[in-house]
């Protein structure tokens, strides 16, 4: 299945590449992160968007996943709707205590290939439905209502989400069969010789609408540049006195204050409290500042990036993707914003 990216088709990629978005970049085992394409198939069979992706793996597994930003409303619309039917969110709890009591006795009794080998479908099956979920409520957890239901269920997604997902890539450790992606993998166990094939430690690989590639570490680079380039474009074109601005909400609640743009570190030292935090992305070191925050916009990012976790441990809303809100919005100006429609007023100073 995996295969080279011929120049052609390179190409073809690269001029393809003008909406795209960051959605999360980790340090994961490769199993795990490319669960990221089951989810976009697993999306489309229930009915949903069809989501474009692009999953860039460099040396050391450094994943990062890319999705195509005019779809993502559209995604987060589907899910709201999926998770306000009360009897599919009772389901879905039921179903996450099932595959995740058959995973973990899975891999306490898998101890040989051969076992894997014998039990390859169900496991299989299971575990691509599990990190289907494993995605799937990290976006819907942020869109529920605040009742009981929704703490139960959030308190049902975290006790199960942590721990299986890193018992699963230990199990292969153990096994000493390399770092397969889940596609390798399923194509592996269904060969003639499953789980011979040897996986080298560190690998390029580069995944573009079904589609897995192993590439030169040059060529992951050069798509990642592009995508990084194409952003900057649309950035630079944006009106620079638009008064309403949109993105993607990735924590929710209301806000209204003055703004600080920060676009370099060297200005995070000693801001107000209260401010909203305006900045092309946030980093760790930015997590103190971020306390004094009342709100985060970021040009970059999805809801699983740095601003957007932080800003729900926080409690306070957050606005992500918005193309070159840094300059759009001044020093001083007065913000409002809804950090679960992903709307933006801009009043100025």
């Amino acid at each position: 299945m995996i295969q080279e990216i011929s120049d052609r088709e390179g190409e073809v990629i690269k001029n393809s590449l003008n909406n795209y978005m960051l959605i999360a970049a980790r340090d994961y085992e490769l199993l795990t992160f490319t669960s990221a394409t089951v989810f976009t198939e697993k999306l489309k069979n229930m009915g949903g968007p069809i989501l474009s992706s692009i999953f860039i793996v460099t040396s050391k597994d450094h994943g990062k996943l890319y999705w195509d930003s005019e779809k993502f409303e559209d995604i987060m619309a589907f899910i709201d709707k999926k998770f306000k039917d009360t009897e599919y969110l009772d389901s879905v709890m039921n179903r996450i205590i099932i595959l995740t009591d058959y995973l973990n006795d899975f891999t306490d009794r898998c101890g040989t290939k051969e076992f894997l080998i014998n039990n390859k479908h169900e496991f299989l099956e299971n575990y691509k439905e599990f990190m289907f979920y494993n995605i799937f409520y990290q976006f819907q957890t942020e869109y529920l209502v605040d009742t009981e239901e929704k703490i139960k269920f959030k308190d049902l997604v975290f006790k199960y989400h942590e721990m299986t997902p890193i018992k699963v890539d230990k199990m292969f450790k153990k096994l000493d069969i390399g770092k397969f992606c889940i596609q390798e993998l399923e194509e592996s166990l269904n060969s003639e010789n499953p789980l011979e094939t040897s996986i080298k430690k560190y690998r390029n690989i580069f995944y573009y609408d079904n589609s897995l590639f192993e590439v030169p570490e040059s060529d992951a680079r050069e798509f990642e540049n592009e995508i990084n380039k194409k952003a900057r474009l649309r950035n630079e074109s944006v009106n620079k006195d638009a008064k309403e601005l949109r993105g993607v909400g990735a924590s929710q609640g209301q806000y209204k204050g003055r703004a600080k743009v920060i676009t370099n570190l060297n200005e995070l030292h000693g801001i107000e409290k209260g401010v909203v935090l305006v900045t092309t992305s946030t980093r760790p070191n930015f997590n103190k500042e971020i306390k004094e925050a009342g709100a985060i916009i970021s040009e970059n990012g999805g809801a699983l990036c740095h601003a957007a976790v932080v800003s729900r441990e926080y409690n306070i809303p957050c606005v992500v993707a918005v193309p070159g809100v840094t300059s759009i919005i001044k020093d001083g100006d007065i913000v409002e914003l809804d950090g679960k429609l992903g709307e933006i007023k801009i009043f100025p100073n």
